[in-house]
């Protein structure tokens, strides 16, 4: 296929290569690429969540429910955290506290935890969805090949989506997203 790039689980490459599993990713061009993430942002509230918002809410959780010293100290350990400085044991444990707080009781920390956890299980299966042009040698759960198809939209359809191996779909659709971010994986 011209356009695509032949992907196999790494976990699947055993004996011969003619054997594989093959699924066939192409890149989308930028305007389907930014088109993809407004559909994550909006119709699935599933945008990208950006470390330095998980900062800022968990500083401003903090300063609503804690004062003094404390708070100050806090948020000292919460900002190091998300900046990726490095942090004792013990700072990293009073962060992972302190984070755990936050999602049980500051609303605006645990909403982008929500959204995040969004993100990372529908993603997989959108981009597989959307950028997988074909595929060969591939097995259903029930041990059966599968053959691929496209519905009137142009996308999988989920009653073929739902016979794939989730494994096989979940690494095959975070391939076909990050090849759209420009990976090269021609060694493939």
């Amino acid at each position: 296929m011209i356009g695509t790039l032949a992907f196999t689980p790494s976990w699947l490459r055993k004996g011969k290569k003619e054997k594989w599993p093959v699924y066939h990713l192409r890149p989308g061009d930028l305007l389907e690429r930014d088109e993809f993430e407004a559909e994550m942002e909006g119709r699935h509230r599933a945008g990208e969540v950006m470390a330095f918002q998980m900062r800022d809410a968990a500083i401003e959780g903090i300063s609503a429910l804690v004062e003094g010293n404390d708070g100050e100290a806090l948020k000292d350990v919460i900002h190091a955290e998300f900046s990726g400085e490095t942090l004792s044991p013990a700072e990293k444990a009073r962060a992972a506290e302190v984070t755990d707080i936050l999602a049980e009781h500051w609303p605006d920390y645990r909403f982008l935890l929500e959204q995040q956890a969004r993100r990372n299980r529908i993603l997989p299966t959108l981009a597989f969805r959307r950028w997988c042009d074909g595929w060969e040698r591939v097995k259903g759960a029930d041990g059966e090949l599968l053959e691929f198809e496209r519905g009137r939209l142009g996308e999988i359809p989920e009653s073929v989506m739902v016979k794939l191996a989730p494994p096989e779909l979940r690494i095959a659709g975070l391939e076909a997203y990050a090849l759209q971010y420009g990976r090269n994986q021609s060694k493939n």
